[in-house]
């Protein structure tokens, strides 16, 4: 009973350091993904080159895959 314990104590810890695992790197990829400059847009944060280019150049897409698709090919 007390190995039992045991577990879940270590499978609470697990999931609290996935938890905050998740949120630094959901942070850091919005930090990457907006404000960080990529040379190959001409160093410049994408934020910013999607408000001075438009859409058309940078499309949205809910798709974390496509996302990174766009800053490559951008």
């Amino acid at each position: 009973m007390k190995r039992l314990k045991e577990l879940g104590e270590e499978n609470r810890k697990l999931k609290q350091m996935y938890s905050e695992a998740w949120k630094l790197t959901q942070k850091w990829m919005e930090d990457y993904n907006t404000r960080h400059p990529h040379s190959s847009i001409g160093d410049m944060p994408p934020r910013e080159y999607r408000n001075r280019f438009g859409e058309e150049f940078f499309p949205e897409t809910n798709n974390i895959n496509d996302n990174f698709m766009n800053l490559a090919m951008s």
